[in-house]
């Protein structure tokens, strides 16, 4: 399970790369689709994915759409400048936050 922690890697990667925003998002959301899809199997072996698991995901659903068409509509209204600064900044405070709580 430790994929989780590539997120601040992969976003640097793909600011260096000089992605556009679109391309950006689409990239890390077809990348995190594929590992986190590979990790199903284990995670239902362990006893993390259950029925009860997933009806609770069935009632976030709405919630999870709803967000994502937030997310297209904010992204497509936010200058790629601004978009690189945000990212940078989320990608800092997330690998701060993995050192961190690494540590304790």
């Amino acid at each position: 399970m430790m994929a989780n922690a590539a997120g601040p890697i992969m976003t640097l990667y793909l600011l260096a790369m000089r992605f556009d925003k679109e391309r950006f998002i689409g990239t890390q959301a077809w990348l995190f689709l594929a590992l986190n899809l590979s990790k199903l199997p284990l995670s239902g072996r362990l006893g993390l994915v259950t029925a009860r698991s997933l009806q609770a995901n069935l009632l976030v659903l709405p919630a999870i759409a709803a967000g994502g068409l937030l997310g297209i509509a904010l992204v497509h209204r936010i200058p790629q400048k601004a978009f690189d600064v945000v990212v940078r900044i989320t990608a800092i405070v997330a690998a701060a936050y993995l050192c961190v709580s690494y540590w304790l």
